[in-house]
C-alpha cells in the first residue's frame, strides 16, 4: 500500500525501538512525503529532545485514567478510581480491568490479574521471563530499600529467594531508567503498576512452598513491607494461604504475653486471605487474656482485622465475641474503637457484614439474656444501631478490591422486622436498667422513634410506650420527640392522630402529673405551631388557669417539678400564675415553704414590675435582705427595674459576706445599669471583680464608655486597675482581651497606663501573641516611641537576666525593635542596640523582624555591622523561626523559605553579609532535598 503512488497517510507505531524507527523512517522517505511516521517509543534516562518534532508525552496521571475509564466503561467513581490506581498510567490495562469489573464488581486484584484478558496483556507487556524472574522478589513487598543505608533490604530479599543481589539491583535500576515497571521514592523501589506487582508476586508465591520460612528470616522492616503488600490479596490465593497458615501457627499470634504490634499487623493483613485461621488465633488470644492483658495488648490492628472478619458468616460470631471482649475493656477514645465497631455491626444498613440482621440481633438477645450489667451500656448502643436512620461506615482492608456487599433488607417486611426487633430489645432493657444506663436506653428510644414511624410501625410505638413506666423528665423527652414529628407535613392524618394520643397519654392523667411532665419540657417543644414560638404555650396557659384557683393549688404549683423542671419553662409558668393570683399571693405561698424558691420569687418580682408595683418590690426585697434569705437579693434585683437604692441594697448584702456579686452581671443585658450613679457603678464593678467576674466588669465598663464616653475620676482609675488585672492574667481570656482592646481603641488609657499594660502583658501572659499585644504595641510606638524603645530595651535586659518566661519568648513575634526603628529611624535604634552586651544583643536580634522577602532595615544594619561576627548561627535561627506552623508537606514550606533566602542573598550581594546569606541558601537547599526524600519515602512506606 505504501508503495502505491496513489496512497498517502500517517503511519502510527507504538512501543517502537530506535533502530526500527530509523529503518522505517528511511523506507518512508522514499514516498516523497506521501507517508509520514508517528513513532511512540519508551522514554529512557538518556533521551534528549532532538527538535520541534520530538515531543515528550507524559504518562497519564490517575485522574485522567479515571476520567477515561468512567467515560468508556460506565464504571462508578469508586471502581474507576480503583482501576486507575492499580493500572498506574497504562490505559489499555485500565480498560481491560474496567471491562472485567463490569462483569463482576467483586473481583480482587489477585483474581483480576489471573483472568484471561488481563493475563494475556500482562504477558505481552512483560514477555521476558528473566525480567519477570528478577522483579518477582521486589513485587512481593510494597517497596524495598535499594540505596544507601537501606540497600541491605534488597540484598537480603534477593539472597533469600536465591537471586543474585547485584543482578536484581541492575534490572531494577534499568527498568526505573526506562520508566516502565519500577517506581522510586527516595531510596525505595517498588514494582508498578500495582496489578503487575500482584501478578508477579502471585507467581513467586506459587513457586515458593517455603515462603513462610523466608518471610520469618527477613528483617522486621522488610516483613512490614510484606504485610502491607499482603493487604492487596484476598481469598483464593491458595499458595499464599498455605504460607500464611504456617506463619500463623507460631504461638506469638495467640499468646497475650508475647503478642506485639508486628503480630497484630500480620493478622490484619492476613484477615481477608485466611479469615478462619485469623479468627481462631484472635479468639484464642482473647480467651486466654486476663482483663489487664486485654487492655494492654496492642489492639488497633486487631480491631481492623476483626472488622474484616465480620464480613463472612463463618467468622462473624468469633469476630463479634472478640470485639465485645475488647469493648468491655476499652482503652481507645475515637469512634472506630472496639466499642464503636461492635455497635456498628448491628446496624441495618452498611453493617460491614453479609450476615443477615436476624442472625446478628439473635446474638445480641443472647448477650442481653446473660445479664452482664458491666457490659449493658455496650449492648444498649448496639441495639440502638438497629434504629439508626440511614448508615455509614469506613472501608477497612480490601486494598486490592473484592470487598463483599453489605446485607440489606430485600423487602419492606424485612426492614420492619429489623426495626421492630431493635425497638423491642431496647424496651427489654428498661425495667432493670441501672441509673447510669437508663438515660442511654431512653435516649436510644427517643432517637429511634422517628425511624419506627417512618417504617410504618406506629402501633408498636404506641403499645410499647404505654407498656412502660416513665419519669416526668422521660415523659417530657418523648413528648418533645412526638411534638416535633407532628409538625412534619409528611405525616398522614391517621398517624398524626395516633401520635397525638400517645403524646396525651405521656402528659399524664391528673393535673399534677401533667404539670410535672410539662415543666420538664423545653418551651419550644410545647408549641404545636412553630409560628407561635414567642407566645406563651397554650398548655402552660391552661395549667396556670387550673392552678390559680386557691392557695392550696398555688402551693401545689410551686412544689411540683422543682427538681426536674426546665428552668425557663417553670419561670414562664410561674409568671403566668403570678399574673392570675398576684405577686403578693405568690410570695405568700413561697414563704410557707421551708426551702426558698428562687425561680418563683423571680417570677413574682418580674410580674410586679409588669404591673408597676414598685413599692411592693422594694418592700419585698427589703424584707428578704433583712431576713434569712438575703443571699438571693443580688439575683432578684436583676428582675426589677434598676435603681440606686435596689443596687445599694444588693451591694450591702454582698459586703456583709452573705452573697456573691456575680449575679449582678445580669444587669449587662441591654445596658440597664448605665442609668445608675457613677459612684454606685464603680462599687458594683469592684464587687464583680472581687467575685472573679472581671469579664463582666470589663464588659459593663465598655458598655458605659459607649453610652457616656470616656470615664473620669474613680471610674477612670478603676478602668486602669481592671485592665491591668486582665492583662496580667497568666493564662488569659479571649473576652478579657477583647474588652481591653476595645477600651484601648477608644483611648481611655493615658501613656503611662499603656506602658504599664504593655509591660505587664509581655511578662505575665502564658500564651502566643494576640490582637491585644499588637494593639498595645502599636499604641505605644505611635504615641510615645521613645518610651517604646526604652520598654523594649528593658524587656531585652530582663530576658538576658534570666527572667525567660514563655511570654517573653512569645513577645519576640511583636518585632518591637524593628517597629520602633520604622518610627524613630534605624540609626537611633541601632545606636542603643549596638551598646548592648554580647548576651543582650543575642536576645535583642530576636525582637527584630526577620520575615519578608528582603531584610528589614534594622536587621540589615545588624547583618552588615561589625557586631555581626559570632552571631551567624543565631541569625540563621531567627530567619528560620519565622516559618511558624506548617500544614501539609514540610519540604514545600522549606522550599518557600529557600526562595526567601535566595531573595535575601540577592539583596545582600556585595555586603559583608553575603557569605552568611549564601550559607543560608545552601543549608535550605540541603534541607529541602533531605525533607523531600524523607516525605516521599514516608508516603511510600505507609502507602498513601
Amino acid at each position: 500500500m505504501v508503495r502505491d503512488d496513489r496512497t498517502s497517510g500517517i503511519l502510527i507505531v507504538d512501543e517502537l525501538s530506535s533502530a526500527v524507527r530509523h529503518d522505517l523512517h528511511q523506507r518512508l522517505a522514499a514516498t516523497n512525503g506521501r507517508w509520514q511516521l508517528l513513532a511512540i517509543e519508551p522514554l529512557t534516562a538518556t533521551h534528549r529532545v532532538r527538535g520541534p518534532r520530538d515531543i515528550l508525552v507524559e504518562p497519564l496521571d490517575g485522574s485522567a485514567i479515571q476520567a477515561l475509564v468512567v467515560a468508556a466503561s460506565g464504571l462508578d467513581e469508586s471502581h474507576a478510581r480503583h482501576v486507575a490506581d492499580v493500572a498506574g498510567g497504562f490505559p489499555e490495562l485500565a480498560f481491560r480491568l474496567a471491562s472485567e469489573l463490569q462483569l463482576d464488581p467483586s473481583l480482587d486484584l489477585y483474581h483480576l490479574a489471573h483472568l484471561d484478558r488481563p493475563n494475556e496483556l500482562l504477558e505481552r507487556a512483560l514477555p521476558d521471563a528473566d525480567l519477570r524472574d528478577a522483579l518477582k522478589p521486589l513485587a512481593l513487598f510494597t517497596g524495598l530499600g535499594v540505596d544507601g543505608d537501606l540497600g541491605y533490604q534488597l540484598d537480603e530479599v534477593a539472597a533469600a529467594f536465591g537471586r543474585d543481589p547485584a543482578q536484581v539491583r541492575h534490572v531494577i535500576e534499568r527498568e526505573l531508567s526506562r520508566n516502565r515497571f519500577v517506581s522510586a521514592a527516595g531510596r525505595y523501589r517498588s514494582v508498578s503498576p500495582t496489578l503487575v506487582a500482584i501478578w508477579l508476586a502471585a507467581g513467586l508465591i506459587e513457586d515458593t512452598p517455603e515462603l513462610d520460612q523466608i518471610i520469618n528470616s527477613l528483617p522486621e522492616p522488610v516483613q512490614e513491607a510484606f504485610y502491607s503488600q499482603l493487604e492487596l490479596f484476598g481469598p483464593g490465593a491458595d499458595q499464599l494461604g498455605s504460607a500464611l497458615a504456617k506463619l500463623l501457627e507460631d504461638n506469638r499470634f495467640r499468646d497475650p504475653s508475647s503478642f506485639d504490634g508486628a503480630a497484630g499487623r500480620l493478622l490484619r493483613a492476613s484477615a481477608a486471605v485466611v479469615p478462619s485461621q485469623v479468627a481462631d488465633n484472635i479468639s484464642q488470644l482473647v480467651r486466654t487474656a486476663s482483663p489487664e492483658q486485654l487492655r494492654a495488648v496492642p489492639r488497633r490492628d486487631l480491631i481492623w482485622a476483626l472488622q474484616v472478619l465480620l464480613w463472612w458468616p463463618e467468622t462473624w460470631e468469633q469476630a463479634i465475641e472478640a470485639l465485645f471482649a475488647f469493648a468491655a475493656h476499652e482503652t481507645e477514645t475515637w469512634s472506630n474503637n472496639a466499642s464503636g465497631v461492635f455497635a456498628d455491626a448491628f446496624a441495618v444498613y452498611l453493617s460491614g457484614s453479609t450476615v443477615p440482621f436476624s442472625t446478628r440481633i439473635d446474638w445480641l438477645r443472647r448477650a442481653v439474656a446473660e445479664g452482664r450489667t458491666e457490659t449493658e451500656a455496650l449492648l444498649i448502643r448496639a441495639a440502638a444501631k438497629g434504629l439508626a436512620h440511614g448508615g455509614h461506615r469506613s472501608v477497612v482492608g480490601f486494598r486490592g478490591g473484592g470487598e463483599p456487599l453489605d446485607w440489606q433488607p430485600e423487602t419492606v417486611a424485612d426492614l420492619r422486622d429489623a426495626r421492630a426487633a431493635s425497638w423491642q430489645l431496647l424496651f427489654e432493657f428498661l425495667p432493670a436498667a441501672t441509673d447510669d444506663d437508663r438515660p442511654e436506653v431512653v435516649s436510644a428510644i427517643e432517637h429511634g422513634l422517628w425511624t419506627m414511624v417512618q417504617a410504618g410501625l406506629v402501633d408498636e410505638v404506641d403499645s410499647s410506650i404505654r407498656s412502660a413506666e416513665w419519669t416526668s423528665s422521660e415523659r417530657s423527652a418523648l413528648m418533645g420527640v412526638i411534638q416535633r414529628l407532628l409538625r412534619l407535613e409528611a405525616i398522614s392524618a391517621e398517624v398524626q392522630q395516633q401520635l397525638s394520643e400517645a403524646r396525651d397519654w405521656l402528659a399524664g392523667a391528673s393535673d399534677v402529673a401533667q404539670l410535672a411532665t410539662v415543666l420538664a419540657t423545653p418551651t419550644w417543644n410545647l408549641h404545636e405551631n412553630t409560628d407561635a414560638m414567642l407566645e406563651d404555650p397554650p398548655v402552660l396557659v391552661a395549667l396556670a388557669d387550673r392552678f390559680s384557683t386557691s392557695p392550696d393549688t398555688i402551693r401545689q404549683a410551686i412544689e411540683t417539678g422543682r427538681s426536674s423542671a426546665q428552668p425557663n419553662t417553670r419561670f414562664r409558668f410561674l409568671t403566668l400564675l403570678a399574673r392570675r393570683v398576684g405577686s403578693e399571693a405568690l410570695a405568700v405561698a413561697i414563704a410557707q415553704d421551708e426551702d426558698f424558691d428562687l425561680v418563683a420569687a423571680s417570677a413574682a418580682i418580674a410580674t410586679a414590675e409588669e404591673n408597676h408595683e414598685d413599692a411592693w418590690v422594694d418592700e419585698y426585697l427589703g424584707q428578704l435582705a433583712a431576713g434569712q434569705h438575703g443571699s438571693f437579693v443580688p439575683h432578684l434585683v436583676t428582675y426589677a427595674s434598676v435603681t440606686d437604692d435596689r443596687i445599694r441594697l444588693a451591694l450591702d448584702v454582698v459586703e456583709q459576706g452573705r452573697a456573691s456579686a456575680d449575679a449582678l452581671a445580669n444587669l449587662r443585658g441591654g445596658g440597664r445599669f448605665a442609668e445608675l450613679s457613677e459612684p454606685l457603678i464603680a462599687d458594683m464593678l469592684v464587687a464583680l471583680a472581687n467575685a472573679n467576674a472581671a469579664e463582666s466588669a470589663l464588659g459593663m465598663l465598655l458598655q458605659l464608655v459607649e453610652a457616656r464616653g470616656n470615664p473620669t475620676g474613680r471610674l477612670k482609675t478603676l478602668s486602669s486597675e481592671l485592665a491591668l488585672q486582665a492583662v496580667g492574667s497568666e493564662h488569659g481570656d479571649p473576652m478579657l482581651d477583647y474588652y481591653v482592646t476595645q477600651l484601648l481603641k477608644r483611648g481611655i488609657f493615658d501613656d503611662s497606663e499603656v506602658t504599664a499594660l504593655w509591660a505587664s502583658r509581655v511578662r505575665n501572659r502564658e500564651g502566643l501573641v494576640e490582637e491585644l499585644d499588637h494593639a498595645l504595641t502599636e499604641r505605644l510606638i505611635e504615641d510615645i516611641p521613645e518610651e517604646a524603645l526604652g520598654a523594649a530595651l528593658q524587656l531585652v535586659r530582663d530576658e538576658a537576666a534570666g527572667d525567660a518566661s514563655f511570654s517573653l519568648f512569645a513577645s519576640r513575634d511583636l518585632a518591637i525593635l524593628s517597629r520602633v526603628a520604622a518610627k524613630l529611624g534605624v540609626d537611633a535604634v541601632w545606636q542603643e542596640v549596638a551598646a548592648l552586651t554580647e548576651h543582650q544583643l543575642r536576645i535583642a536580634i530576636h525582637h527584630m523582624r526577620w520575615a519578608g522577602t528582603t531584610p528589614d532595615p534594622l536587621v540589615r544594619r545588624f547583618l552588615t555591622s561589625s557586631r555581626f561576627e559570632g552571631y551567624e548561627s543565631e541569625a540563621a535561627s531567627c530567619f528560620f523561626n519565622t516559618l511558624g506552623t506548617v500544614s501539609g508537606h514540610y519540604w514545600i514550606a522549606l522550599a518557600r523559605e529557600l526562595e526567601r533566602a535566595r531573595s535575601w542573598l540577592r539583596d545582600l550581594h556585595g555586603t559583608s553579609a553575603e557569605e552568611w546569606a549564601r550559607n543560608l541558601v545552601d543549608r535550605y537547599e540541603r534541607d529541602v532535598k533531605s525533607q523531600r526524600q524523607r516525605d516521599e519515602e514516608e508516603r511510600f512506606r505507609l502507602g498513601y
